[in-house]
């Protein structure tokens, strides 16, 4: 009897498997052969042989199933305008529980917006005015409005793209399952849609679609990030949808910004502010394996009518010395301007502000510097828009090399941040622009440099965070101290840090040690007293090509952060893998001042404050 249940088990798990295997095969490794001539003509033929699309799925089972533990509700919610869905069927639930919110027999024009994931076609939108079979029928395009936008010139009918896009193929059979009487008006957006055209396309659908429509986003949200890394991300993702901030998609982690910019636009227009979350999850989660590194995560909800949920939060991604000198510019002048941060850049991306230590200056010129007996570091001028592509969007400067050339290197390297609208704060000697303050979906945050190494004591700092405390909501300080290569922290560190806190720090990153230390909680305030390096041209020495990213959630008066170990190879930023990773995060538990709870959360990757863990350990 146990060996054919063991039986069972496999051959359940190698269906499962083959399933998932032949999904992601499909939709993933088509792009390059679909985009031929060759074949879009193959797709254009079979397709007017019938003048039909077809659902990517025809098994009625397959559908019936993502329905079947829903629970059943008589009060529908009323005047939804909008629905945001996933549209990978790795999570049909919650497919299935987001459009069975809005059905209805009701013959209603549903607008299915999609990414153009194989950016196929001439248009930049494109419709289709063919007709999708579905295992529960056929579901009819709406020729007339689709004929009507393509009058406005708001869009092109191609249907080659239409054969493989399965932002639209993924979904018609739910549509068609839950509003079997509706007819669909399918769009796919280029990222390429400018932000100017995409306002004046959310204009017009809002002014020429019946009142009765609704606005179906195809969307999937953070991409290729280990779980935890996919959850930080959906932290900013979740406040852009709550708060109708379509000014904050730029750097939004999801697969296509001008799909869900004309979206929120849309039902800003149309007075549906109100969003309503009913799923979020990532593909690590539904599979319950830790060990996939690359996910998907999935939002859903829909929008309607009512009082918009203010959500505050704001999220920093902090790292430790970034340094672009050395055998890191040899790197780059080799492989290009973009090469160390490849490998990292969806974390880069996703995130309100990008935080690291500037250990050097720009320049456009070799300059003589005012020292000669130390280490000199610049930095070509031309790498601050590759920064800023990136999305490092703030620096601290309070460090021992930001004044290697003096004032007048200092000043030019300050202009070229400021030329690429890059802001900055501290200063080595702790005498100017010691802090700035910036504002985000209404949280004020303050960021605070310290130099202990200037030989400038810290009064002129607790003065300045003492001054913009009334101001700000938050207040972060970035400190230089400590001493090189050293994974312990001094006795000096320490004192400042209190010093800082009780002066009204909310959390301090600290650097310079090129090493990763040790946390602490003071006073319910976390303090991470050395990040070690970003990226830094120390690849000769033991343990300084390891850093860790500190993700911080900022939320009305509370503070979360995660934790991510990173390393560098070959004067490249990688995350690290979930070996290194959980070997990381077990030896900071182990040496870190804070309570056992804090120390089980350490090992998960995250830090939450609240009144059950805040007790240290004597």
């Amino acid at each position: 009897m146990r060996l054919k249940n063991i039986i069972k088990i496999i051959v359940s798990l190698v269906f499962f498997l083959s399933f998932i295997f032949f999904y992601l095969f499909i939709q993933n490794n088509n792009k390059k052969s679909f985009n031929s001539k060759e074949n879009q003509a193959k797709f254009q033929n079979a397709s007017q042989s019938s003048n039909l699309h077809y659902s990517f799925f025809n098994q009625k089972e397959f559908y019936n199933k993502a329905f079947k533990n829903l629970k059943f509700s008589e009060d529908k919610e009323d005047n939804i305008k909008g629905v945001v869905v996933n549209h990978h069927l790795l999570a049909p639930n919650l497919i299935a529980e987001a459009l069975d919110v809005v059905s209805s027999s009701e013959a209603i024009t549903v607008v299915l917006i999609s990414p153009n994931h194989f950016f196929s076609g001439r248009g930049q939108v494109i419709s289709s005015l063919y007709d999708w079979q579905t295992p529960f029928g056929v579901l009819e395009s709406d020729k007339n409005m689709i004929a009507k936008m393509q009058d406005m010139e708001l869009l092109n009918v191609e249907e080659w793209p239409f054969e493989k896009e399965h932002g639209i193929s993924n979904l018609v059979a739910f549509i068609k399952k839950t509003l079997p009487h509706a007819k669909i008006v399918p769009l796919i957006v280029k990222d390429t849609y400018s932000p100017q055209k995409r306002k004046l396309f959310a204009e017009n659908l809002a002014e020429i679609l019946p009142d009765d429509s609704l606005v179906i986003a195809s969307l999937d949200f953070s991409h290729n990030l280990p779980s935890s890394a996919a959850d930080f991300h959906d932290q900013k993702s979740l406040a852009v949808l709550n708060n109708l901030d379509y000014k904050g998609i730029e750097f939004l982690d999801i697969d296509s910004k001008p799909t869900l910019s004309i979206f929120l636009q849309y039902l800003d227009l149309k007075n549906a502010s109100s969003f309503n979350l009913l799923g979020h999850s990532n593909s690590a989660k539904i599979l319950k394996d830790d060990n996939i590194f690359e996910t998907t995560s999935y939002i859903t909800g829909f929008f309607s009518a009512g009082n918009q949920k203010e959500d505050k939060k704001t999220t920093v991604l902090a790292f430790g010395n970034l340094m672009l000198d050395g055998s890191v510019r040899r790197a780059i002048e080799k492989n290009g301007s973009s090469y160390p941060f490849a490998k990292i850049e969806r974390l880069l991306g996703g995130n309100d502000f990008v935080l690291t230590n500037l250990e050097g200056s720009f320049s456009d010129f070799y300059a003589k510097p005012i020292y000669s007996d130390k280490v000199i570091i610049s930095f070509a001028s031309d790498l601050v828009p590759v920064l800023k592509r990136f999305g490092f969007n703030i620096f601290n400067l309070a460090n021992n090399h930001s004044f290697d050339f003096g004032e007048m290197g200092a000043v030019r390297s300050k202009k070229y941040l400021k030329n690429s609208a890059l802001d900055y704060f501290g200063d080595s000697l702790n005498a100017v622009d010691i802090s700035t303050v910036k504002e985000m979906r209404k949280t004020k945050i303050g960021f605070v440099g310290f130099n202990e190494l200037s030989g400038v004591d810290i009064e002129k700092v607790i003065t300045e965070i003492e001054r913009i405390r009334s101001e700000v909501d938050f207040i972060v300080v970035y400190t230089h101290w400590g001493k090189e290569y050293q994974e312990s922290f001094s006795e000096n560190q320490q004192e400042n840090a209190y010093r800082l806190i009780d002066a009204g720090a909310d959390v301090i990153l600290g650097s310079h040690p090129h090493a990763i230390q040790s946390i602490e909680i003071y006073r319910e305030k976390v303090i991470f007293y050395s990040l070690g390096n970003f990226l830094f041209d120390q690849d000769y020495l033991s343990g300084t090509q390891q850093g860790l990213g500190i993700g911080i959630v900022f939320d009305n008066s509370d503070i979360e952060y995660y934790l991510f170990p990173i390393e560098t190879r070959d004067s490249q930023v990688y995350l690290a893998n979930k070996e290194k990773t959980d070997n990381v995060l077990n030896n900071l538990a182990k040496e870190s001042l804070v309570s056992q709870n804090i120390k089980n959360q350490m090992l998960q990757g995250k830090i939450k404050i609240n009144s059950q863990n805040l007790l240290l350990n004597n």
